[in-house]
């Protein structure tokens, strides 16, 4: 939990596995996809293009098109185009998906259920206008990149327990740390991963040293090197040793 975590409404987990048959294994996946990057970064909707998920999921996009298509033929996903940009999510409303008629029954139950519980249906159509509408305006793109939309004190807390976890160290999350945190996300887009590479590649190379283990700080890592440490190509311990020996 420590680590992240993606919070799914009961409704939506039951609705997954009452409909799956109906599904094929890429078209399962993809709706995985899609759920983590929506729900995932609290929102309903968001701008997912098809070379993400393909990424994701190590598949071609051809694969990825044709199983988009189905699930918006199928109404399991909205799929909608503002300024020229796809914003896909999911269909709450469980009772408009096109499947079986013994799985839409169940469904229609959920749906009720849903919408007692929670407020996202009657916000859905109203979220895809103005909160995707205003991030494309920024020209903003998330899930794959971190944006001023998704800078919330969970992602600081990930990188800086990130870094304390792999360099020993006890830093806490305050502004003179996150800003430089901030800084990169603004100026390059920069991915949760890529702030964990770069803990990974200076850990690798200065943990335990009497010269760089002090270094192994925020104000270090995510300042203006950032891009350095990103790219460089660590050795492995191991193979210095074997290179060594031959």
């Amino acid at each position: 939990m420590k680590n992240g975590y993606t919070q799914i409404p009961n409704e939506l987990l039951e609705a997954k596995y009452k409909s799956f048959q109906s599904l094929t294994k890429t078209e399962s996946a993809i709706f995985e996809v899609i759920e983590r990057k929506t729900y995932g970064w609290h929102k309903n909707n968001d701008w997912i293009t098809q070379s993400q998920i393909a990424k994701e999921l190590k598949i071609d996009r051809f694969r990825v098109s044709k199983a988009v298509k189905k699930l918006t033929e199928k109404n399991m996903i909205t799929n909608n185009k503002i300024k020229k940009k796809k914003i896909i999510g999911i269909q709450v409303d469980f009772s408009k998906w096109k499947l079986s008629k013994q799985t839409t029954n169940m469904l229609s139950e959920l749906t009720t259920k849903y919408k007692t519980n929670n407020k996202m249906l009657s916000k859905q159509t109203t979220d895809v206008v103005s909160i995707d509408n205003r991030m494309l305006s920024k020209q903003t793109h998330t899930k794959e990149t971190i944006t001023k939309e998704t800078i919330t004190k969970d992602i600081y807390s990930n990188i800086i327990s990130y870094l304390n976890e792999k360099a020993e160290k006890n830093y806490k999350v305050i502004p003179a740390h996150t800003k430089f945190i901030a800084l990169r996300i603004k100026e390059g887009n920069y991915t949760l991963d890529d702030f964990k590479k770069v803990i990974d590649n200076k850990v690798a190379t200065w943990k335990g040293t009497i010269e760089y283990d002090k270094h192994l700080r925020p104000e270090t890592l995510f300042g203006n090197k950032f891009e350095g440490y990103l790219n460089e190509k660590i050795i492995d311990k191991k193979d210095k040793e074997e290179d060594w020996r031959l």
